[in-house]
């Protein structure tokens, strides 16, 4: 998907679970990861290309390690953010801990895929909430499957232009009223 989408001229950035065809090594790595053979340091970046040089494979060390495919990103880009110590002293978090020690508050350098990432991510989930809070359902008579497709299409069409909308500080205050204006 990653490779169709660079080859049609569009970013694409996300997670990668363990069996997506991911680089083998950072599998291992992540596999291993919070075990006293594997613990990488917090923030640490780890990028390898695929064999094309179309996609790159990314592994992160937060609190756990996180797997990016990007074909945007390098893995050496880096924006500087506010971050707080967690709280937890779990097993997984000591890496991160040991990195801020007795500050509560640190400046970090992440990297920019996760930074982005996250921010991007929030929308998604932002665009969710307001799908199942709002309940726009409606009763499907007959076409099964096509009229669900449909009606998911619809609902994200209202909510993104409902949200776009409120961006531009224009038109209606509330979905609901939005729905009701379209």
């Amino acid at each position: 998907l990653f490779r169709r989408l660079r080859q049609r001229g569009h970013g694409a950035t996300g997670t990668a679970r363990k069996n997506c065809g991911i680089y083998k090594p950072l599998v291992k790595l992540k596999a291993i990861d919070n075990t006293a053979a594997g613990s990488l340091e917090f923030n640490v970046v780890k990028a390898i290309p695929t064999a094309d040089n179309k996609v790159n494979q990314i592994a992160w060390k937060d609190n756990a390690l996180v797997l990016f495919l990007a074909t945007v990103f390098k893995g050496n880009e880096r924006l500087d953010c506010i971050r707080k110590k967690p709280t937890t002293d779990q097993m997984q978090a000591r890496p991160i801990q040991r990195f801020f020690g007795d500050d509560p508050v640190k400046q970090v350098s992440i990297p920019s895929i996760a930074a982005i990432y996250n921010n991007e991510m929030n929308a998604v989930d932002r665009g969710d909430q307001m799908r199942a809070y709002w309940g726009l359902d409606r009763r499907v008579r007959r076409g099964g499957w096509k009229a669900l497709a449909w009606d998911f299409l619809l609902e994200i069409a209202l909510v993104n232009s409902f949200i776009l909308q409120q961006r531009a500080r224009v038109g209606p205050t509330t979905l609901h009223i939005h729905v009701d204006h379209i």
